[in-house]
């Protein structure tokens, strides 16, 4: 029943911009307004569609990292991986907060905001919080729309703090599984244990254990790169060219500073997150080399195969660590942060100096 919400109020979202867009252009009113709001519409409609699409293929992620999480005793559970899981709960509340912040912002705007005349000493016209069908002026109509427009737009709210989160939890469950397996592979090499031929067979066991753990780790890491690599295309292009129209807005429209100041640092952590959650996989699959190497020098008890796996290990996560990509071209990372917000500074001032 949820899910039959959530679609129609894209649809209806969608429908509304689009037929308002279409009244602009045939009256010849296009502004770049309406542009900024339509391609912050399309944005969240594309990506809502692309989870829609592949659903199937993230709920086989979602049962492989569940298979992972059954692997991690309680004290593993609660040291590791639990941290980077609240870390993206945190996230989405703070998305929701935003959402509804900006939400707050743009009806109130509305209603406190008038619209000139459409005739000489005609009364000034009232604002819908957004784009819709036709225009409407008069009471009960204006106010039951405004309701309708206003519970839309919480739903909205509800499903980009859904689609913004997908990607980073299972990137940070990742995270937590690859420094589980770190920390396994350090206690490992603190080991002082005098050579025998149990505690020889314990050790290449546990080895033996961490290899198949590193092995299921990386094949998840695969899915999700082959998985999610065009959902942070999407978040790329739009957000970078969403911020630039914003920054537009705020400058054209200084009494509407709040409502798109809002709106652009949803989209700011949107992009941060996209760059910052791939980066900090990077850096975790990175140290479970570190921890192979430190895990093969000064025990005796480590036998001649244990070693041997060890350093396929430490090869492996130094030669090619997670690298998750967007659309398999742009590496992420905070240096593409970086040039992502340098990108998006030069696009608004190219498209500044061709408005004004």
């Amino acid at each position: 029943m949820l899910l039959v919400q959530f679609q129609v109020s894209i649809l209806a979202y969608n429908s509304m911009y689009l037929v308002d867009g279409v009244n602009l252009i045939r009256d010849k009113r296009l502004n770049t307004e309406y542009v900024c709001q339509l391609m912050l519409i399309e944005n969240i409609c594309i990506r809502y569609l692309m989870f829609m699409l592949q659903r199937q293929h993230i709920a086989r992620l979602m049962d492989k990292c569940q298979r992972l999480w059954t692997r991690l005793k309680s004290n593993e559970v609660w040291s590791y991986a639990r941290p980077f899981e609240r870390r993206v709960y945190f996230y989405r509340n703070f998305s929701l907060v935003i959402s509804y912040l900006v939400i707050v912002l743009f009806v109130a705007g509305s209603q406190l905001t008038h619209l000139a005349p459409d005739r000489i000493n005609g009364t000034a016209r009232r604002k819908l919080p957004y784009s819709y069908y036709y225009d409407v002026q008069e009471d009960p109509d204006f106010s039951i729309i405004s309701g309708i427009q206003g519970l839309i737009l919480c739903y909205m709210a509800i499903i980009l703090a859904g689609i913004d989160t997908i990607a980073p939890f299972l990137i940070m469950l990742a995270c937590g599984y690859s420094v589980t397996l770190k920390n396994r592979l350090l206690n490992m090499a603190h080991k002082d244990d005098k050579s025998t031929n149990v505690n020889n067979q314990l050790i290449y066991g546990d080895v033996i254990e961490c290899a198949k753990f590193h092995r299921e780790i990386m094949s998840y890491c695969q899915d999700i790169e082959n998985h999610m690599r065009s959902f942070h295309m999407v978040i790329m292009i739009c957000n970078v060219y969403n911020m630039s129209l914003i920054g537009i807005q705020i400058l054209q429209n200084i009494e509407y500073f709040f409502q798109y100041s809002s709106l652009l640092a949803m989209h700011f952590m949107q992009l941060y997150l996209s760059q910052w959650a791939p980066d900090h996989l990077l850096h975790e699959t990175k140290a479970i080399g570190n921890a192979a190497y430190f895990a093969t020098l000064g025990h005796s008890i480590y036998n001649h195969q244990a070693n041997k796996i060890l350093q396929i290990m430490m090869l492996r996560a130094h030669c090619k660590p997670v690298q998750l990509t967007a659309g398999g071209y742009i590496k992420l990372s905070m240096e593409t942060f970086g040039k992502m917000t340098t990108n998006a500074v030069s696009m608004f001032t190219v498209a500044r100096s061709f408005i004004s």
